[in-house]
């Protein structure tokens, strides 16, 4: 560790302080409601392609929402002798969240992806569901969570409390309002 530079080694140094700040039970109960919609296209009848996205995109409003919560840190603007600034501790934060938030999207798109009746016999779940383009819209979302979050800390003391509001109106104005010209993913055909 005496080779890295002196911001990483202190990004180093400072993870398992910062991985007791963030609030993992948020984490933890984001990925169970995020679980709960591909458990249900499970328990239903046949999952069409066009079911399993419904699905995943309903999976990804918890699994961003629990992100929320991620950047807040009440002592951050007073911490002024941290060995780091505010933007490489924050750094560290998203450092421990997003490969979580990352392992639980790759599970639910490889449960949704092995959903009964969604592969064929030519094809494959995976092969059927845009993956890819849920990815991005999963990352867009996140994206815009914390930053609306940290965005709001500059006001409140936990900004989660505001990115929260802040994230589902966009997608539900994104679903309702967006005219069917802005289709995020090509639609399936056999």
């Amino acid at each position: 560790m005496s080779r890295l530079p002196g911001h990483l080694r202190a990004m180093v140094q400072l993870a398992p302080s910062s991985g007791r700040l963030v609030p993992w039970w948020h984490l933890a109960a984001g990925s169970v409601l995020a679980l709960v919609p591909v458990w249900l296209s499970w328990r239903g009848a046949v999952a069409t392609p066009g079911s399993s996205v419904s699905m995943l995109r309903l999976a990804m409003l918890p699994l961003a929402l629990s992100a929320a919560f991620a950047l807040d840190d009440p002592t951050l603007n007073s911490t002024s002798q941290a060995p780091l600034p505010v933007a490489g501790r924050l750094a560290v934060r998203l450092a421990l969240v997003v490969p979580l938030i990352a392992a639980v999207w790759a599970g639910l798109t490889g449960l949704a992806a092995a959903a009964p009746g969604l592969a064929s016999s030519t094809r494959a779940g995976w092969e059927l569901l845009p993956v890819g383009a849920l990815s991005l819209e999963l990352a867009a979302l996140v994206a815009l969570t914390l930053a609306a979050g940290r965005l709001a800390a500059r006001w409140i003391d936990e900004g989660g409390l505001a990115a929260g509001p802040v994230t589902l109106a966009t997608a539900f104005a994104l679903y309702f309002l967006a005219p069917p010209s802005w289709a995020f993913y090509l639609p399936y055909r056999p």
